[in-house]
């Protein structure tokens, strides 16, 4: 999940057709790389997930985000739905994305110190035994 951008939302609309919709007209832009969106639709939850990322799949990320709504989903590897009870967790679902989200960003910010560091150290040891 290193380095991707991601949009992870509440939306209102009246079916998970609508959803799809979102997601296809997402699939043209280049607005991230990761779609999360989440609607309560009468007394039910659905929550859409759509990736371009090869390494990130919509259905296995669908998975992981379902039992958060007490639901449970899948999908492929693009594209992917799960339906769940729970409209109170909306939320939590969303912030839980938004920390999933700063981790990597914290981790891929981390990776590149620590690759600059070993970088400066290996150019230092090389200058130092050039003389």
């Amino acid at each position: 999940a290193n380095g991707h951008r991601y949009i992870a939302s509440q939306v209102s609309v009246s079916d998970a057709g609508a959803l799809r919709t979102f997601a296809d007209n997402w699939k043209q832009k280049d607005y991230s790389d990761v779609l999360v969106l989440v609607a309560a639709i009468g007394d039910k939850v659905n929550v859409l997930v759509a990736s371009k990322a090869k390494d990130i799949h919509a259905g296995n990320l669908v998975k992981e985000l379902a039992p958060i709504v007490d639901g449970r989903g899948g999908g492929k590897p693009d594209m992917a739905m799960a339906g769940g009870s729970n409209q109170a967790k909306i939320q939590e679902l969303l912030d839980l994305q938004e920390e999933y989200n700063r981790e990597v960003r914290a981790s891929v910010w981390e990776d590149l110190a620590n690759a600059r560091k070993q970088s400066i150290s290996d150019n230092n040891w090389s200058a130092s035994h050039v003389r």
